[in-house]
């Protein structure tokens, strides 16, 4: 029996890797049984959406941006430059039409926010965002984005804070 050995041929090597090749397949089942799954409803329609809503306040004057809003903090530099922000509340969730999902904002608010369809004659997502501040009447606004896409409203808290409302959907 004759052992090929060489430079293209290394027995250790294929061992090594035959080795490797045998652990993550035992690893990655059990690594996919405890991987965060993301809100999905195995009843949805194929028409729901992966909807993401983040509150956002914008204190006027300049500083830190929260590092929870590393992923959008240059879009929120542009939209409102000499400000700093701080993530209130963000949420993605799988929504059918007509379902909604109810997100922290500033105090004494509701921040709603319903896919109202999934695509429309454009090809946009139709979400119709609802806010509701100390009791008043609501401020609505339907709002039309292409997927994948965030969607940034801005509305007056007080004299020096604004609330960002950073909506999406996939």
């Amino acid at each position: 029996m004759t052992i090929m050995t060489g430079p293209h041929f290394d027995l250790r090597k294929i061992a090594l890797k035959a080795l490797a090749v045998a652990s993550l397949l035992m690893v990655y089942p059990s690594m996919l049984a405890h991987a965060q799954k993301p809100d999905v409803n195995p009843s949805s329609s194929e028409h729901s959406r992966q909807v993401t809503v983040m509150a956002i306040r914008a204190i006027k004057g300049t500083g830190p941006i929260d590092p929870k809003l590393a992923t959008v903090a240059k879009q929120l530099a542009q939209i409102m430059p000499d400000h700093r922000f701080e993530l209130i509340d963000g949420k993605t969730k799988r929504l059918d039409p007509k379902q909604a999902m109810v997100v922290k904002s500033v105090e004494n608010s509701v921040l709603t926010v319903e896919l109202k369809s999934p695509s429309n004659d454009e090809g946009k997502v139709e979400m119709l965002i609802r806010l509701t501040m100390d009791g008043g009447e609501p401020f609505e606004s339907v709002i039309k984005t292409p997927a994948n896409q965030l969607f940034f409203l801005d509305r007056k808290i007080n004299d020096s804070n604004r609330l960002l409302i950073a909506v999406g959907a996939r």
